[in-house]
């Protein structure tokens, strides 16, 4: 018991558990060590009928001299590094970020549909069979505006009302900018002969890791061995007399 108590003093006093939430590409340091831990990617697995199957955060640990290991973990398999362990504890999707929007440029006046495409955030890409090209500058899970100072931020951490700011482009010229949402198609905030529709959107997520450190965890599990192996031993020892007694009475009664 004297190793596990002191186990448990160790972890308490040297030991710590923290958690950090992580956009793709951000980097954090590794408590304790000189190592950086940084965030590639983000990747939720699903079944067949769209239920989360498993999420998993695809990682690199970069060390001083520039060396680089690159490493996954999930629920189950947590990243062990020089007596620290990272664990894949959540995560949320991004309220200012988005993979990609899927767009269409129509004709304010007639409501034509001109064409469709679907942008990465933040890269001009252009307009199938047009002259057209989009730039998804900005997005908000859940749109509000300050009419005082025409800030833009989100009323929640939900995406109830999701909107992207989107500029247009007539080859390298810019024609519009604004606003669209998905909630209200109709509404637009550009000037112009052109609208953009807000179809669709690929949401991006952050991780939520847990960082932990248990200095002392090896002298507990030593020492709650070392106190199993003492109670079995002194079972059998107790129970030895016993059957040596049991064993001399029956030689007696058959004398």
């Amino acid at each position: 018991m004297v190793l596990v108590l002191l186990g448990g003093m160790t972890t308490g006093l040297r030991g710590f558990r923290t958690q950090k939430k992580m956009s793709q590409g951000d980097s954090i340091p590794v408590p304790g060590t000189e190592t950086k831990l940084r965030l590639n990617r983000f990747e939720i697995e699903t079944t067949a009928d769209g239920a989360v199957k498993q999420y998993r955060s695809h990682v690199s640990l970069i060390y001083p001299d520039g060396k680089i290991e690159d490493h996954s973990i999930t629920v189950n398999h947590p990243l062990t590094h020089r007596g620290i362990n990272i664990f894949q504890n959540s995560y949320g999707k991004e309220r200012r970020g988005i993979e990609s929007a899927s767009l269409a440029v129509t004709d304010k006046g007639s409501g034509e549909r001109i064409g469709r495409t679907t942008a990465k955030f933040k890269k001009r890409t252009k307009v199938s069979r047009t002259n057209f090209s989009v730039l998804v500058k900005d997005f908000v899970g859940d749109f509000v505006i300050d009419v005082h100072t025409g800030r833009v931020d989100n009323r929640s951490a939900e995406h109830r009302n999701p909107a992207v700011l989107v500029e247009l482009y007539v080859d390298d010229n810019l024609l519009s900018s604004g606003w669209s949402f998905i909630e209200i198609p109709g509404f637009h905030s550009r000037d112009g002969f052109y609208d953009i529709l807000f179809l669709d959107y690929e949401p991006s997520f952050y991780s939520i890791l847990e960082i932990a450190s248990s200095p002392g965890i090896g002298l507990v599990y030593i020492g709650f061995a070392g106190a199993a192996i003492g109670l079995i031993l002194s079972l059998s020892l107790a129970r030895s007399p016993r059957i040596n007694h049991s064993m001399e009475q029956k030689e007696e009664s058959l004398t």
